[in-house]
Formats: C-alpha cells, structure tokens, sequence
C-alpha cells in the first residue's frame, strides 16, 4: 500500500470560525480506504484545545515538541 504523506506547516492560520477546512482535512484521513497521512505542525502548544469536538474528534493525539529553532538550522 502506498501512503499519501501531507505536511501541514503553521496549522494555527487554517483555523476559522466554523472549522471546515480543518475538519475536511483531517477527515480525509479517517476515510475507510484513505492512504492519507496528515502531519501538522502548529506554533501554539494548545492548538488541539482550541478546536471543538467535532474536529478534535478527527486529529490523532500524538505530539512532538521541539525547541526553537533558528532558519539556518532549517
């Protein structure tokens, strides 16, 4: 099986009122037959306790943090 891998880089800035692009995103991912693997990165370390229960429902739990870093280490 071959996985789809998106990388979602400053998630904060999709965030809107109603969550529909967040919410269909990370649906995608939860689709019976989906090959999508959805990594997103957020600056905000609470990010997942902004989002309402229908979203949250569809995000994995699973956090990495890491420290700041500067561009060159990019």
């Amino acid at each position: 099986m071959i996985f789809r891998v998106l990388i979602l880089d400053e998630l904060d800035y999709l965030l809107t009122r109603d969550e529909d692009v967040l919410y269909t995103l990370f649906d995608w991912s939860q689709k019976k037959k989906s090959q999508l693997i959805i990594i997103s990165i957020s600056n905000t370390l609470d990010f997942p306790e902004h989002l309402s229960p229908k979203v949250n429902s569809r995000i994995g739990n699973k956090r990495l943090f890491f420290k700041p870093y500067e561009s060159w280490q990019i």
